[in-house]
């Protein structure tokens, strides 16, 4: 389980089902799962329509291959919740 800071740059597909889709992201910040390598872009698969793209989120996720799902339809944050998140965690 991972939970970054996270900046949308674009979605790359959509799914068939219209309610997910994968975003190539940039972490700005890994709050939680850090395993000794830097994590600075991925591939997300998060709910559409609901993310923007150029927007930052707070997403907990988990790592499939070379990919990080979201954990449940209520892993994305706005990021004006990180202290409270963060104050979780620690």
């Amino acid at each position: 389980e991972y939970v970054f800071r996270i900046r949308v740059e674009d979605i790359v597909i959509q799914s068939l089902s219209g309610d997910r889709g994968m975003y190539d992201c940039t972490v700005l910040e890994t709050i939680k799962g850090k395993d000794g390598k830097e994590i600075t872009t991925a591939l997300f698969i998060l709910p559409f329509p609901k993310i923007e793209s150029g927007t930052e989120y707070i997403v907990a996720v988990s790592p499939l291959d070379n990919v990080f799902i979201i954990s449940s339809k209520h892993s994305v944050f706005d990021p004006s919740e990180y202290e409270t998140i963060k104050g979780l965690i620690d």
